[in-house]
């Protein structure tokens, strides 16, 4: 992380908390006023600093929404890991796939949370599974991709192939 990056509080839940630790604050919090969550600014799994808006002489910019994972580990955020988690407990239960379809929409949708590259080889079998899923579980799928993926070809990839 750069002189000019700042580093943002972000609670548990996924609300931003402080943009920029390092020039505001007085705007940091120990919990969220949204929800009463613990805030963090810095990666649970090793300790990077959370990136904030970042600070140039010219103008300042926001992200475009709360990071997934550290830029460092690339392990998901303690918000992503509880929206995974759920979403997990979803396709779990889901009765139309088998072990290994489970496995693998999980797998998929794992190395595409952070950012990875997406294996667009294996996106007929994604559409296979997608479409094998039940009305809840597309239902999950797509309440997740809307609120968490970033990366625009996971999401789209999700988004097109729900009915």
């Amino acid at each position: 992380m750069n002189n000019n990056t700042a580093i943002a509080q972000i609670c548990l839940n996924g609300d931003i908390v402080n943009t920029n630790c390092v020039n505001h604050p007085e705007k940091s919090k120990s919990r969220c006023p949204k929800c009463n969550e613990k805030t963090i600014n810095r990666c649970p799994h090793c300790s990077h600093p959370i990136k904030g808006w970042e600070d140039t002489n010219i103008i300042t910019f926001k992200p475009r929404r709360v990071p997934n994972c550290c830029d460092v580990c690339d392990e998901p955020y303690p918000w992503i890991k509880r929206a995974l988690d759920e979403l997990m407990r979803h396709i779990i239960s889901a009765e139309n796939l088998d072990d290994t379809e489970k496995s693998e929409l999980v797998s998929f949708i794992k190395d595409g949370i952070c950012g990875r590259r997406i294996n667009f080889v294996a996106e007929a079998p994604f559409v296979v599974l997608i479409a094998k899923c039940d009305d809840i579980l597309r239902n999950e799928l797509q309440k997740f991709a809307n609120k968490h993926i970033v990366p625009d070809p996971l999401k789209q990839l999700i988004l097109r192939n729900l009915p």
